[in-house]
């Protein structure tokens, strides 16, 4: 991208008065990119067009919509309005069919991507959702947030699969672990790091989850009174051919399996702000500008 589009593209009119937060390729695109902005809006150009021809974008909506441009050589593309708070994260699913964002007003929005549609709200526990990724299958959904914690949920059902816990304070990114996950035999394993400095390896198998759950639900814990959003699901939708909540409240800590990291580093006392999964290893990136790479996850 030349910088003289960069700089034409922040001075539009429907632009220019919002911070843009987030850029990034679309994926199986050659030139088109969207842009994240502090008004909930995501706007998609084209780096092939004109520079200097710009259509006028409609008021913002109060909801969720989609706008397309109907002139020929122009930018931008299209705009989509997703909610009216800041976007803090967002990650494609790994066929680039759906789009999870997560926005400062507590919620994870899933979107399908192909059929421009909100399919499912999930909200947080406590805070926001920071950081968001996708297992390489595309069944599950990691975050970290501002409860700082870590929450798998099963892009099935929209049902969370388990929190984990380990962090002292907000987690700040998140990165699932392909290589030494063995889905096969569902195994999944990523990294979190975290304002704490720490950077915690974790792994998970659904159905350990799913059954220490149920033990726990036989024990009678699972009943015990406990905060719970007060957030109504309001209509339904299907994901992958099974009819769920689209919007679906946050579960209350006694109705919810906890599972501990397998591992952990410490980073002086420096808040970490980004970590990458590569080859034997991870890299990670801290407020001090300072990258690190780390061998594979110790067990405590």
């Amino acid at each position: 991208m030349n910088k003289s589009f960069t700089s034409v593209y922040h001075s539009h009119e429907e632009i220019a008065n919002n911070s843009a937060t987030i850029v990034q390729w679309i994926p199986s695109s050659k030139n088109n990119f969207l842009v994240c902005y502090d008004n909930g809006d995501i706007y998609i150009f084209d780096k092939e067009l004109e520079i200097n021809q710009f259509e006028r974008v409609p008021f913002h909506d109060n909801c969720f919509s989609v706008w397309k441009s109907h002139k020929d050589q122009c930018n931008p593309i299209q705009r989509w309005h997703l909610c009216n708070a800041n976007i803090l994260d967002l990650k494609f699913s790994p066929e680039g069919e759906y789009l999870a964002v997560s926005s400062d007003d507590g919620k994870l929005r899933i979107f399908d991507w192909t059929n421009e549609s909100e399919i499912l709200v999930l909200q947080a526990y406590y805070g926001n959702f920071l950081c968001i990724e996708w297992t390489s299958d595309g069944r599950y959904i990691l975050s970290g947030g501002q409860d700082d914690l870590v929450s798998i949920f099963d892009f099935n059902n929209g049902d969370i699969l388990a929190r984990g816990e380990g962090h002292k304070s907000w987690v700040s990114s998140i990165s699932f672990d392909p290589v030494k996950s063995q889905i096969s035999e569902n195994l999944y394993r990523f990294a979190t790091v975290g304002e704490d400095g720490y950077i915690l390896f974790w792994e998970f198998n659904p159905g350990e989850c799913m059954r220490a759950r149920s033990k726990r639900d036989s024990m009678g814990i699972l009943h015990a009174l406990d905060y719970e959003s007060s957030e109504e699901s309001t209509s339904r939708v299907s994901i992958l051919g099974l009819e769920i909540s689209k919007s679906v409240p946050a579960k209350g800590r006694h109705r919810v399996y906890y599972m501990e990291h397998v591992g952990n580093h410490k980073y002086k006392e420096i808040p970490l702000s980004g970590v990458v999964t590569v080859p034997n290893g991870y890299i990670t990136a801290c407020w001090g500008s300072v990258l690190n790479y780390w061998q594979e996850s110790v067990k405590e």
